[in-house]
């Protein structure tokens, strides 16, 4: 019998998170969807990704959603991570 925690992975997904933020590494995340002000995109958590931030134009997004890129974490917070 194989016992799982989900708060448990979540806390590990997190402190990669953290250790690849704090080496000012880069982390590879999928673009879920285009918001207001930028893009969503999953690194594990949620996380967002101003349009300031990115170095696409704005009439690009929409070409972005769903494919894998690295990038890398300029701020964390309690709410999520945003990203560069």
């Amino acid at each position: 019998m194989v016992v799982l925690s989900k708060e448990k992975a979540a806390y590990r997904r997190l402190e990669q998170i953290a250790s690849v933020f704090q080496a000012d590494g880069l982390i590879k995340g999928k673009v879920k969807s285009v918001v207001k002000g930028g893009l969503m995109v999953n690194i594990g958590v949620e996380a967002f990704l101003p349009a300031s931030q990115s170095t696409s134009c704005r009439k690009r997004f929409s070409s972005l959603s769903a494919t894998l890129t690295d990038f890398k974490i300029v701020k964390i917070n309690e709410t999520g991570a945003t990203l560069c």
